[in-house]
């Protein structure tokens, strides 16, 4: 569990953490975004077999931290503010597409539960 603000060194702590907990001393690894920078800090702590990063991002400089909390904090409006058609949105292809457009490859595609799977996470959050 990660104490205070998050990081990219403290959530690769968390991930590292569940290596060991899992008896795992080195791993293959795959990430995208945050996730790709924590599997190149992994492998920077000698803990990766082979790394896979995709569009990798750091947290760290302040204009990165500026994008993602705004692109965060619309996304948490936007989805609260269709929380209550989220069901029904569900239930056809357009509205998978909307839900899951930027989650999800051919959003479309996906079924209504899998949608619904993403519900606690769309609007959930306690606070920004």
């Amino acid at each position: 569990m990660i104490q205070g603000r998050p990081s990219v060194a403290a959530l690769t702590d968390a991930v590292q953490a569940d290596l060991d907990a899992h008896g795992l001393d080195r791993a293959h690894l795959l990430g995208n975004s945050l996730g790709g920078r924590i599997a190149l800090e992994l492998a920077c702590r000698h803990r990766a077999l082979s790394v896979v990063s995709i569009s990798q991002f750091g947290l760290g400089a302040p204009l990165e931290r500026a994008h993602q909390g705004a692109l965060m904090i619309t996304a948490r409006l936007i989805n609260r503010a269709r929380y209550p058609w989220l069901d029904e949105l569900a239930r056809t292809p357009a509205g998978r597409s909307l839900l899951l457009a930027g989650m999800r490859a051919m959003p479309w595609q996906a079924s209504p539960a899998e949608a619904l799977n993403m519900k606690p996470g769309f609007a959930d959050q306690a606070r920004f």
